[in-house]
């Protein structure tokens, strides 16, 4: 059980680091009002968005050198993304009350 428990915690940290590299190269933006929701900015092709995100991990992070699975962690980031709305749906709502 220890062992997959700290697997679990490594995918988890590689998650994190995934996300905030991925906020900082503007791959990915926050409500202002909701931290929790966030979207995709669509400012790179998938080949540049890895490029650029694995070189700022390994400038920043170079503890964390698993690549797999960074990149791995990159699409799970994306895929819990907001589809293609740039517009909160928390937002939304308050605006429509």
């Amino acid at each position: 059980m220890g062992l997959a428990k700290r697997e679990l915690e490594r995918k988890e940290d590689y998650f994190q680091i995934a996300y905030k590299i991925l906020k900082e190269i503007d791959a990915i933006r926050e409500c202002d009002f909701h931290s929790d929701f966030y979207y995709e900015t669509y400012n790179f092709d998938e080949s540049d968005l890895n490029n650029e995100a694995t070189s700022t991990l390994k400038k920043e992070y170079p503890e964390y050198n698993d690549i797999t699975l960074f990149q791995e962690s990159i699409k799970n980031v994306l895929k819990e993304a907001g589809e293609g709305a740039s517009k909160c749906p928390f937002c939304e709502k308050m605006e429509r009350e």
